[in-house]
């Protein structure tokens, strides 16, 4: 956890670095372009699905339920979790994202991805009751 602490904070260190001796048209290109790292893929997703899928279908709250994920990524390729947000999933619907998002894993690389953002999707609008 150190390592990946020591990963975090060198890499925000580059990036204030960087913006620091950056134009200002320089600064928001970089903005922009920050997002696209994160659009890497987990290389165990349909293994992480699983569980998050039984919870869904054992929940009684019908609905779609959209939750906004906020993670980073290790150099190690584990995910860093910073939050959770969603106006509609119940607790134990959220509970089920933070443990599918904690347990996805990358590929290792140079440096670690930070404030990246995603959707998970819970639909049950189809009960099974």
């Amino acid at each position: 956890e150190f390592n990946t602490d020591l990963a975090e904070l060198e890499a925000q260190i580059t990036a204030l670095e960087a913006i620091q001796s950056a134009s200002p048209e320089e600064v928001f290109e970089n903005a922009i372009s920050s997002i696209q790292p994160c659009s890497v893929t987990p290389l165990n997703k349909q293994a992480q699905l699983r569980p998050l899928q039984r919870t869904l279908s054992q929940s009684n709250h019908v609905g779609m339920h959209n939750v906004v994920v906020r993670y980073d990524v290790t150099t190690e390729g584990a995910t860093v979790l910073k939050g959770l947000q969603s106006d509609t999933a119940p607790s134990k619907l959220m509970s089920a994202v933070s443990r599918y998002v904690n347990g996805l894993k990358f590929n290792s690389q140079e440096q670690a991805l930070t404030n990246c953002e995603m959707v998970v999707r819970l639909d049950n609008s189809s009960p099974w009751f």
